[in-house]
């Protein structure tokens, strides 16, 4: 329309123009100049025909190029099943003998439920599901197909980029796991809180079966260890002839694991409740992450650490002495390091 508009505007313009200068000049007479006037108005008219015809032609090959696109056209889609990906002929035609080319080594893809040498017939609207498998030696998650449309004789192709296929099969035993994990770690700590509980309880009952050992005293320390999982408190099993696990090689009697007589007794004496403290280090409660920076002390992880342990806290207890964080042995431990680092370097 602009250009329309413009072409009109300068014809005018020009016509003008001319038509002054020959009336001016020429004196011109008003035929000849309806004539010119007529000439213009035919020119402006050749024009506009001339871009009828043009834009004409665009639009008929426009629509060519329209039907021949909508003759080939395909889909690919991951199946609601989340397991396979749907192949959907969006064209006018049906595609006779389709089938997946320039396959790499290492992918794996094929129809689904298709086994023949030739190719399925996909109908338009219709739609075939296929599987595609890749591996780590496939160069990416691309796909091509070639087909012969119906009432052709030179085949198309087609290539197209998969997406990702969810494994459900893991997203669920992931999810199941989580579910069984958080079922695990209840179960755990209910089982902590029942055992604490127990080994708490046999604490006072043994205290009060050494100091009285009536038979009620007796019976109900039986009762307590008998509860228990038969690894644990074996000392005091054995003392009130309740079964319990046997012991390892070398683990009786616990005086046998230290050397100086005095603690020898103090082991001796106090065997039962060592190994009962050992065992309710196995289901403390958690330490709370304070903003004191406290360092806790080593782990009994053995029946022998739990010795060592009982012997060395009653010892400092006596002496006087107590551990702080970053004391003498652990700047004693920092200076040994230190000096092997060195006696590393120097080699």
């Amino acid at each position: 329309m602009k250009v329309s508009l413009l072409v009109a505007a300068i014809i005018t313009v020009v016509y003008g123009i001319a038509a002054w200068w020959l009336r001016t000049t020429n004196h011109t007479s008003g035929a000849v100049l309806i004539a010119l006037g007529a000439l213009a108005v035919s020119c402006f008219a050749q024009f506009q025909a001339s871009r009828s015809q043009h834009n004409s032609a665009k639009t008929s090959a426009l629509a060519l190029l329209n039907e021949k696109r909508a003759k080939y056209g395909w889909s690919i889609t991951v199946h609601p099943d989340g397991d396979r990906y749907v192949l959907r002929n969006l064209g006018t035609l049906t595609a006779q003998d389709v089938r997946f080319i320039n396959v790499d080594p290492h992918t794996h893809v094929y129809f689904e439920q298709h086994e023949d040498d030739i190719g399925p017939t996909v109908e338009r609207g219709h739609a075939i599901a296929f599987h595609a498998v890749f591996t780590y030696g496939s160069p990416g998650n691309g796909v091509e197909i070639d087909w012969l449309p119906e009432g052709e004789t030179v085949r198309q192709t087609f290539k197209d980029v998969l997406d990702d296929v969810p494994n459900k099969t893991f997203e669920e035993t992931v999810k199941r796991r989580e579910v069984e994990r958080d079922a695990e770690a209840a179960m755990d700590r209910a089982w902590c809180a029942e055992i604490r509980k127990l080994l708490t309880e046999l604490a006072a009952a043994w205290s009060e079966f050494k100091s009285n050992e009536s038979p009620q005293a007796k019976i109900r320390v039986q009762g307590l260890v008998s509860a228990l999982p038969s690894n644990m408190v074996r000392a005091m099993g054995f003392a009130v002839d309740v079964p319990r696990d046997f012991w390892g090689v070398n683990q009786w009697p616990f005086e046998e694991w230290v050397q100086d007589p005095a603690d020898r007794d103090l082991v001796r004496e106090n065997a039962p409740m060592i190994e009962l403290i050992w065992n309710l280090t196995w289901v403390q409660i958690p330490r709370v992450r304070g903003g004191d920076l406290s360092q806790p002390p080593d782990t009994w992880h053995r029946l022998e650490h739990a010795i060592y342990g009982y012997v060395e806290i009653v010892r400092n207890r006596e002496q006087g002495k107590i551990e702080y964080r970053d004391g003498e042995r652990d700047r004693k431990s920092t200076r040994e390091a230190m000096q092997m680092l060195e006696r590393f370097k120097n080699r």
